[in-house]
């Protein structure tokens, strides 16, 4: 079977199964472990009912894949925040209203994960998409609906907080271990 000969479901199959890695690392570097499953699953599902539409240059078509899973993850977020006011007008407290459990805190790379889910949402998705997932700043802006000069300010304004928030944890560190 050639490549012409393939099905919408066997080019489809392969597109997924070459990206949805890609795209959960994307997730959970966004929306944390706990939902990236379900962005994963909701971004798959678009793309497929989108699949007769996508683009046929493969870097195009994996940057239109980061921007399904851009939107899916902007909707979250809209979601999470419309869902915390919810709980705060009903007087309930929302579980990332409470300080965090300084026992939770250990070295390492939970320390940079720390830092990097403290970026603000944008700033950790351009990032995600620049130095994770190794797209150019063209297809990230393309995934991110932004212009290339935005993408470029988002990221400038990310590598700085990392710089600081690193900087700070390595000063923590320090004093523990004195």
């Amino acid at each position: 079977m050639t490549s012409g000969d393939r099905t919408p479901v066997d080019s489809f199959e392969g597109f997924f199964r070459q990206h949805v890695a890609s795209v959960r690392r994307f997730a959970c570097r966004s929306v944390g472990d706990m939902y990236a499953d379900d962005v994963v699953s909701e971004t798959f599902t678009i793309a497929w009912r989108k699949w007769s539409d996508a683009p046929a240059a493969e870097g195009v078509r994996r940057a239109w894949l980061f921007r399904i899973a851009h939107n899916v993850m902007a909707h979250h977020v809209r979601s999470q925040v419309r869902r915390g006011r919810l709980l705060r007008w009903a007087g309930q407290m929302a579980t990332e209203s409470h300080p965090p459990d300084p026992a939770d805190r250990v070295v390492g790379d939970d320390h940079v994960k720390q830092v990097l889910l403290a970026l603000p949402f944008r700033e950790r998705e351009a990032m995600a998409l620049v130095v994770w997932e190794d797209l150019t700043p063209q297809q990230a802006a393309f995934a991110l609906e932004c212009s290339v000069t935005a993408l470029s300010s988002r990221l400038t304004r990310a590598r700085q907080r990392l710089v600081a928030g690193i900087s700070n944890l390595d000063e923590q560190g320090e004093e523990v271990r004195s």
